[in-house]
């Protein structure tokens, strides 16, 4: 397993731009309480709202688990 990218915390708080908020979709999910303080608490040290630190971790995850192009199944 690849070891965590270190992200330093933002000057401004980290949020979507308004560029890109013009293309978004609402979504909701259910999470267990121990998992959503962690993130909650995550945000909070990096000065990110909960909404971009739910995109970036879901931006990591499919970056790693997405097939790679031209890749055989």
């Amino acid at each position: 397993m690849a070891s965590p990218t270190r992200v330093t915390r933002a000057s401004k708080r980290s949020r979507l731009s308004s560029a890109a908020a013009a293309d978004a979709v609402v979504t909701s999910l259910t999470l267990t309480r121990s998992l959503h303080e962690r993130a909650r608490v995550a945000a909070i040290r990096l000065n990110w709202s909960y909404a971009e630190l739910m995109r970036q971790a879901l931006r990591e995850w499919l970056t790693r688990h997405e097939p790679k192009a031209g890749a055989e199944r």
